[in-house]
């Protein structure tokens, strides 16, 4: 091994190897909206180039930091989604971690109890019965908000 060594030939045992740079993580923040219609739910897969292709996820909202919870912006998304005065939120969770490669992903969970029918206009949401999550993937940011609640086998 020694004869190999390019430090130890120049004599640059303190200089060499020089250490790649640090990948440069950025921080992502998630609102997930966990919806509660009379035992059902929404659940959306997730398109496009970016983290967790293909995966599901509940309905969310990306911002630059995490937002609080009775701001403009989620008002104005779960009235979008649910319907004006529809909505309450029951209960927040979290937030929780997860790192990748590139990024850390903060993920705050909303309970949302709809106070009417679940009518999505979106349809790139489906409306699923909530003890059957199970049968979805989930990232696991997700997947750990949910074993943590066990709402996998929760019916309210």
């Amino acid at each position: 091994m020694a004869a190999k060594c390019v430090a130890l030939k120049e004599g640059l045992q303190d200089k060499l190897p020089i250490k790649a740079g640090k990948i440069k993580q950025r921080e992502r923040f998630f609102h997930y909206f966990v919806i509660n219609a009379a035992g059902e739910s929404l659940v959306q897969q997730r398109t496009g180039k970016d983290i967790w292709q293909e995966l599901y996820q509940f309905p969310m909202l990306e911002h630059t930091e995490l937002l609080p919870i009775d701001g403009t912006e989620v008002t104005t998304f779960l009235d979008e989604l649910l319907g004006k005065g529809n909505w309450q939120v029951s209960a927040t969770k979290g937030p929780y971690t997860q790192k990748l490669t590139h990024q850390k992903i903060n993920a705050l969970f909303a309970e949302v109890t709809v106070l009417g029918k679940l009518n999505t206009i979106d349809s790139s949401y489906k409306i699923t019965v909530r003890e059957k999550l199970n049968n979805f993937a989930f990232p696991k940011v997700i997947d750990c908000y949910l074993t943590d609640n066990r709402l996998y086998l929760s019916l309210t």
